[in-house]
């Protein structure tokens, strides 16, 4: 915006709002120039053009997650997992982090995955079935192993689950709970040999203990170095190389597993991978994994502020290289080194929230102090935040030409390139407000006509309103609707006033180039 002032012998001046003085594609911008987008308008930054209109398939499920591989959409309601609108097996009823492993879609916190091959759902968890099984410990008279052994009751072969050099999680029973190596087998009578003096000595007794391959508790997981990164409580887990199915194999080699604990007692809410590095947070802060195999790896907290609380991990995405995700009611942006606060987030006690990006913007769904839902999008190149809609949000995901959300119960195309899917119905008439802050000047000044470049099309409107010195009472300047293009100019009585306040409201297809206000200044 600028004011072009008069120079002492003409007494009319112009108050113009630069909307578009020039386009450049793709989405960079210069000083005095802006982006061709689809957004709808806000009273932060107002973008004089409806966003493009929603389509909406509806379905008669509880949605909770969504995500998508392989140019496929799958999705997770209250009674399922569905891949490319197939219904393949039962998962709990709470959100999800999904995470895209080789040909698997990993499904966290409920230990599942998905087979893209084979469309198989499956548990990454790896159990034996057996609850009761014979414990036999006593002391090593020969080389001969067979002590510290477990064996399977009711001809259950525990070699068909675990071989030597696994790790076993066994919990139960007498025995500590915790990880244990196997370091033989028996395939005739299906026995597991541990290392001396593991589970006591003695003879042979029988005990309700549960055998699995450990897959920790974690919330959501990153892949880095082949691996798959994950949490439980303070301590941070990663699999072996190539293999989510192993997670309690360590012997100190490339092809180990590993853990550490962060040594406080806060617990790890959310990871990623950045810059080739595994990334973890807390509700206070940010640690990074350095090194390359597990005989150096090294957890280091990187930034004592700008962490996640277990209500807002939904809420990260990426756009471009940087993280946006909230923290304490703060967008924050964090690109590898210290976090940073997006100071122009307009929303007022954000919380909880859910985000995700399309690549280019980032959008958060999050209820405000007011209760109400709103989703915010932030544009990486303009760097401005819009209100796009009031619907909330339960997750959201790229696939193909389009990106998507999901309500409590509809899958919604936010943005795409192609064509609609038949199942899907766009919705009617998209509307918008926009209003532009105080313009004060040094004296008072006579408003007396409004002038607009704009375009319409047949189911276009837009009003046009301006408000003097803050009554609080707009004043209708006039409209335009129907097909229309090119200059429009609307004449007002003159009101002697100190500031005004610009309102524009539209609906329909239009699409607003450029909006002046000219007058005279006062005597």
């Amino acid at each position: 915006m600028y004011l072009k002032k008069g120079n002492g012998k003409e007494r009319a001046a112009r108050y113009e709002y630069n909307i578009f003085t020039g386009q450049k594609k793709p989405w960079k911008t210069g000083e005095g120039e802006n982006i061709s987008l689809y957004n709808i308008s806000s009273d932060r930054y107002p973008q004089l053009s409806p966003r493009k209109k929603y389509a909406v398939n509806q379905t008669s499920h509880l949605l909770t997650s969504i995500g998508s591989a392989a140019d496929e959409l799958y999705y997770t309601t209250s009674n399922g997992f569905y891949y490319s609108g197939t219904l393949f097996g039962s998962v709990s009823f709470t959100q999800k982090h999904f995470l895209n492993f080789q040909k698997m879609i990993l499904i966290f916190p409920d230990k599942k995955y998905f087979d893209t091959d084979n469309n198989r759902l499956g548990n990454l968890v790896i159990g034996t079935g057996a609850v009761s099984i014979l414990v036999s410990s006593t002391k090593r008279l020969s080389e001969n192993p067979g002590l510290n052994t477990l064996t399977g009751i009711d001809g259950v072969k525990l070699s068909d689950y675990f071989e030597s050099g696994d790790g076993v999680y066994i919990s139960g029973g007498s025995i500590i709970d915790g990880s244990y190596t196997v370091r033989g087998t028996d395939n005739e009578s299906g026995a597991l040999y541990f290392d001396d003096g593991q589970f006591g000595e003695g003879d042979g007794f029988s005990a309700d203990v549960t055998l699995s391959n450990g897959v920790p508790d974690g919330g959501a997981m990153c892949v880095c170095q082949n691996r798959v990164w994950t949490y439980s409580g303070n301590r941070i887990f990663a699999s072996a190389p190539g293999d989510p199915f192993i997670w309690r194999r360590y012997d100190g080699d490339e092809n180990s597993c590993f853990f550490a604990e962060s040594g406080e007692f806060e617990s790890f809410t959310y990871c990623t991978e950045m810059e080739g590095y595994p990334v973890f947070f807390t509700p206070s802060g940010i640690y990074k994994v350095y090194g390359d195999c597990p005989a150096n790896y090294c957890l280091s907290r990187c930034a004592t502020y700008g962490g996640m609380s277990a209500f807002e991990h939904y809420s990260a995405a990426y756009v471009g290289s940087d993280l946006m995700y909230l923290s304490d009611g703060k967008v924050m942006r964090f690109s590898g080194g210290k976090p940073e606060a997006d100071e122009s987030f307009p929303g007022i006690g954000a919380n909880g929230g859910v985000g995700g990006s399309d690549g280019e913007r980032y959008y958060l769904s999050v209820e405000v102090s007011s209760g109400q839902n709103v989703l915010y999008v932030y544009d990486m190149y303009s760097g401005k935040w819009q209100q796009y809609s009031e619907l909330g949000f339960q997750g959201f995901a790229r696939c193909g030409n389009a990106f998507y959300g999901i309500t409590e119960s509809d899958i919604v195309i936010l943005k795409t390139s192609g064509f609609l899917p038949s199942d899907f119905t766009e919705e009617g008439a998209v509307t918008s407000t926009a209003e532009f802050s105080d313009v004060y000047f040094d004296s008072p000044v006579y408003p007396y006509r409004l002038g607009a470049v704009l375009e319409t099309g047949t189911d276009g409107e837009v009003d046009f309103s301006l408000m003097y010195d803050g009554n609080g009472e707009w004043y209708d300047s006039g409209e335009v609707g129907g097909n229309f293009k090119g200059m429009k100019l609307f004449d007002f009585v003159p009101v002697r006033c100190d500031s005004w306040r610009l309102k524009v409201q539209g609906s329909g297809n239009y699409a607003i180039k450029k909006i002046w206000v000219d007058y005279t200044l006062g005597q």
